[in-house]
């Protein structure tokens, strides 16, 4: 601990740099680091188009994907489409899809778009049942 103290007193400030890293180095390490981006939705029943999501301008690459709803019926399995900068990436998939407990080994639903900083995401979802709240997380590098 002793000699930890002292690197730390040599001004080497950031993780990494203490095995030698610049801090131009740390810095490009940490732009590269996954992120992660939650969201609250609580829905209406039927459908809920046009839902904003405001990524931090940080992320340069959307990573993937991921949810929890309290689904209870067995038949309730809501869509979702996400479409980025206009484009539509996922149309009509079902939400249980994108759930973390189905998931499996997985932390998301993989998709690796490239992101500018300024990008318009948004969120349409259908046959959502009533008093459904989401989840949402969103990863991103």
């Amino acid at each position: 601990m002793n000699n930890l103290n002292k690197r730390f007193q040599a001004g080497r400030q950031y993780p990494g740099q203490q095995i030698g890293k610049s801090l131009e180095e740390v810095k490009a390490d940490y732009i590269l680091q996954r992120k992660a981006y939650g969201q609250t939705l609580a829905l209406n029943a039927g459908s809920n188009p046009d839902i904003d999501i405001n990524l931090p301008k940080d992320g340069r690459m959307l990573l993937g994907i991921s949810c929890y709803a309290a689904l209870t019926a067995a038949t309730d399995n809501p869509t979702i489409d996400l479409e980025v900068n206009n484009t539509t990436f996922i149309n009509s998939l079902g939400i249980r899809a994108i759930q973390v407990d189905t998931l499996q080994d997985r932390m998301y639903y993989p998709l690796n778009l490239p992101l500018s900083g300024n990008d318009q995401i948004s969120l349409d979802f259908a046959g959502v049942p009533a008093g459904l709240t989401v989840f949402m997380n969103f990863h991103y590098a």
